[in-house]
């Protein structure tokens, strides 16, 4: 276990050491696993494994509790975020859509993966281009394009709104005024 500014940071080893030794994990501890390893080691597969773990954590549970809740939800959106290729992308987001339900998915973390695949697909460019404006459309369909009005630290819609501006350009569109739709561009005087 090593430490950076304070914090404690879990390796895959360290926390499998653990656990043959009859320590209990928790699921905070393994989202952290997750995060370390796939954002400072750049080791994707320990995360996948220890997501692995986690899940399995999940399954034996009757009932979840917030922290179980936001540990799954983190670690899947680092999954999807920080996902080396389309395939494991779309895996992980299918993954949650196919195989989890409400307390674990929820309409925010579904909104926050999609709005990751999209940002993924605006920087893969290509073929993603293409493929990422039925993701825009979605997430329009989901009333993502709607400006909101209220002050918030994190706003959904500001971050989708960003996130889509590589491929709406691309294909030379714009959110409607509403934000309900997409539109033409209009022509620069």
């Amino acid at each position: 276990m090593s430490t950076a500014y304070g914090q404690v940071r879990y390796t895959q080893h360290e926390l499998k050491c653990r656990s043959a030794a009859g320590q209990q994990l928790m699921p905070s501890q393994i989202m952290h696993g997750i995060s370390n390893e796939i954002v400072q080691n750049r080791n994707y597969t320990a995360g996948e494994e220890l997501f692995q773990d986690l899940v399995r954590m999940l399954k034996s549970k009757r009932a979840y509790q917030n922290m179980d809740i936001a540990s799954f939800q983190k670690s899947i959106a680092k999954l999807v975020r920080f996902a080396p290729n389309g395939n494991k992308l779309m895996y992980y987001a299918g993954m949650l859509l196919n195989d989890f339900w409400p307390p674990l998915r929820d309409e925010r973390i579904e909104n926050t993966i999609l709005i990751d695949i999209i940002k993924l697909y605006g920087r893969w460019r290509g073929e993603y281009w293409t493929k990422g404006l039925d993701f825009v459309k979605i997430g329009v369909e989901r009333g993502l394009g709607v400006s909101s009005n209220r002050m918030h630290f994190f706003q959904q819609e500001d971050v989708f709104e960003s996130a889509c501006m590589p491929i709406l350009r691309y294909h030379g569109l714009c959110f409607s005024r509403d934000g309900l739709s997409l539109e033409k561009r209009p022509p620069r005087p």
